[in-house]
């Protein structure tokens, strides 16, 4: 079984649509991971049940043949897909494992930074810091991640992720406690826009 948290359930079903979206977008560009062409596997059956039509077809759209901003080899296709929507699950998974190593709830308005890779994609220097990191996840053919915090570097929390055993997401963020000018600011508009 992988990790489940505590959650409100009604928060908790606001990102289910984006985590079908998210699972139904991603995996069909890493078709060589067994676990991700299992899933696809999955939705297309559904699909064949008639019970997620509208989902299958938002993804098949945003297969791009002939993109005119691109120069693509023969052969090859553009794979768009709606950033907000992969990044939102993205970071409520980066706040379910700060949860689970932390104890301490990470506020989904915390200021953070989400870069996404491709598995042939080099790795940003800014997160070599985590390639000495351990390697978790209960699950790593389907989530593995590393992370660090960095007193050094003001307290900065770096984390990878890894979906399928292809699909690379990292994640920069301030600590719950940082008093820098950024993190203060945004917990003061936090406290002002739920005090109303």
């Amino acid at each position: 079984m992988l990790l489940t948290l505590p959650t409100h359930s009604e928060c908790n079903r606001s990102y289910e649509q984006d985590e079908e979206y998210f699972v139904a977008a991603l995996t069909p560009s890493i078709m060589d991971s067994p676990t991700a062409f299992a899933r696809v596997n999955e939705i297309m059956g559904a699909y064949r049940e008639r019970k997620n039509e509208g989902l299958v077809r938002k993804v098949l759209t945003e297969w791009d043949w002939n993109p005119p901003e691109i120069q693509l080899k023969p052969g090859q296709v553009a794979k768009r897909f709606d950033g907000e929507r992969v990044r939102r699950i993205v970071w409520k998974i980066v706040r379910g494992l700060h949860f689970h190593h932390s104890y301490r709830v990470l506020p989904e308005e915390t200021p953070h930074v989400i870069d996404h890779r491709w598995p042939e994609a080099e790795l940003p220097e800014q997160y070599s810091y985590i390639q000495s990191q351990e390697l978790m996840g209960r699950y790593k053919e389907v989530l593995a991640y590393q992370c660090g915090i960095f007193p050094e570097l003001g307290g900065m929390q770096y984390w990878a992720l890894c979906f399928w055993s292809r699909l690379s997401f990292f994640v920069a963020f301030h600590g719950i406690d940082c008093t820098c000018h950024v993190c203060v600011a945004s917990r003061i508009s936090a406290e002002n826009s739920q005090n109303g």
